[in-house]
């Protein structure tokens, strides 16, 4: 091994000097531990003139923040109807009505002698409720041109209770010409009531 003095003196001679000088001014020996010393040389010096290395350091860890569930608002509640069993039947029927076509026409004029107002009601073909008249009040009629096979009902506007069809002594929940055995292209008076009437029942 060649010691630092003799690096340091060779290195005067040849400071400047290309890698290709260098190679042909020290020998086999000196040129392999020079240039290794001038290597470790040049890294100092780019270090030094980059300065040290920036360490990143990590920041302290945040605490993890749990958020409540997210919780989604039901519908509101809707009150609930409580029918008696006469109510009960009234409506399974009233809901299994349903138009269907028809050729034989007459005209109903409905009368409210309940005592508040009443929305009259067409089941359509599909048995969907459509609102005819809305808030007939008491003593008012309401007159409608329709078929023989078209029901009709009459709903309290504020309660929704069906409310009775009265035609000639015969009553019902659901008004339909068939059932009453009303006559072809007539003109009928037909009697919207809270209470059954006593009579032939359909």
């Amino acid at each position: 091994m060649i010691d630092e003095l003799t690096i340091f003196s060779t290195l005067e001679d040849i400071r400047g000097c290309s890698d290709d000088v260098l190679s042909s001014t020290i020998d086999s020996v000196q040129r392999e531990v020079v240039i290794e010393y001038i290597l470790e040389l040049r890294e100092q010096l780019r270090v030094a003139q980059l300065g040290p290395p920036i360490i990143c350091q990590r920041g302290p860890d945040l605490p993890v923040l749990e958020e409540p569930p997210t919780v989604c608002p039901g519908p509101p509640e809707l009150p609930i109807l409580e029918l008696d069993p006469d109510d009960a039947a009234a409506e399974k029927q009233a809901h299994r009505s349903r138009s269907s076509r028809g050729q034989i026409k007459f005209t109903a004029h409905f009368t409210n002698r309940t005592s508040g107002n009443v929305d009259l009601i067409w089941k359509d073909y599909e048995g969907k409720e459509v609102l005819v008249r809305q808030d007939i009040k008491p003593g008012v009629e309401h007159g409608e041109c329709t078929y023989f096979t078209h029901p009709f009902l009459a709903r309290d506007s504020e309660t929704r209770k069906l409310r009775y069809f009265t035609y000639k002594g015969v009553g019902s929940r659901i008004f339909e010409g068939l059932n009453f055995n009303v006559a072809h292209d007539s003109s009928v008076q037909v009697t919207i009531s809270e209470d059954e009437v006593v009579g032939n029942f359909v």
